[in-house]
């Protein structure tokens, strides 16, 4: 699977578990890949297509461009495993993690 076919993997993933208005952003890399909502709350979703460990630079990314989306929440999701720090900084930041196993 392609880095892009993932992201759509990623939005079919979330629409069955509830989320509406999925949609895809450009592929600027700015941070949000899908912006999608749930129960009033607008997420921003950042998707990581890797086959090593995703680490901080993922969440930060994605709980900066919150603003940019219009987003109320930041999630990342991975077809892989994420770093302690990922995983702490994610923590601090209310930020919710995706990991292979949970996909």
């Amino acid at each position: 699977m392609t880095w892009a076919e993932f992201e759509y993997f990623v939005a079919d993933w979330l629409r069955n578990r509830g989320y509406t208005d999925v949609r895809l952003t450009e592929h600027y890399d700015l941070g949000v890949d899908i912006v999608a909502k749930k129960d009033g709350i607008t997420w921003g979703v950042q998707v990581k297509h890797y086959s090593g460990l995703v680490g901080i630079e993922a969440v930060r990314q994605v709980v900066v461009a919150l603003k940019k989306y219009k987003c109320d929440r930041a999630m990342v999701v991975t077809n892989s495993v994420f770093s302690r720090p990922a995983i702490e900084i994610a923590n601090s930041q209310d930020c919710v993690l995706i990991d292979g196993s949970k996909l």
